[in-house]
C-alpha cells in the first residue's frame, strides 16, 4: 500500500485551529468522513479516536501526533492537518502537536 492511495490532496489542511486534543480529534474525524461515498458517521470516527487515546496518547513528540482508530470501513483512510499554533496533545515530550496525521483502519 502506498501513502498516495490513502491520503488524497483534499485530505490535507494547513490551517487547523483547534485549542485542545478533543477539538482536534473532532476536526480530524470530520475530515475523514467528508467527501467519501459510504463514509461512516463523524461521531463513530471520533469515538474510535477517543477510545484509542484513552489507552495511551498518540502524540509521539517532536510536534507530531498520529491519532488512529479502527471502525467498519472498506479500507484505510488518512488525513493530515497542520496546526500553525500547535495543539496540546499530551505528547510524550510535552510539546504541542503541529503535524497531525490521522489514520482510520478497517476492523477486519
Amino acid at each position: 500500500m502506498r501513502l498516495a492511495e490513502v491520503l488524497k490532496p483534499e485530505g490535507i489542511r494547513t490551517d487547523l485551529s483547534a485549542n485542545d486534543k478533543d477539538a482536534a480529534l473532532r476536526i480530524l474525524a470530520r475530515m475523514l468522513t467528508e467527501g467519501y461515498e459510504g463514509a461512516p458517521d463523524e461521531e463513530s470516527v471520533y469515538r474510535a479516536f477517543s477510545e484509542r487515546e484513552r489507552l495511551a496518547t498518540t502524540g509521539v513528540g517532536s510536534g507530531v501526533a498520529i491519532p488512529h482508530g479502527r471502525i467498519d470501513v472498506d479500507g484505510f483512510r488518512a488525513v493530515m492537518a497542520i496546526s500553525p499554533n500547535g495543539v496540546p496533545f499530551d505528547s510524550v515530550d510535552g510539546a504541542p502537536a503541529h503535524i497531525l496525521f490521522a489514520i482510520l483502519a478497517p476492523t477486519r
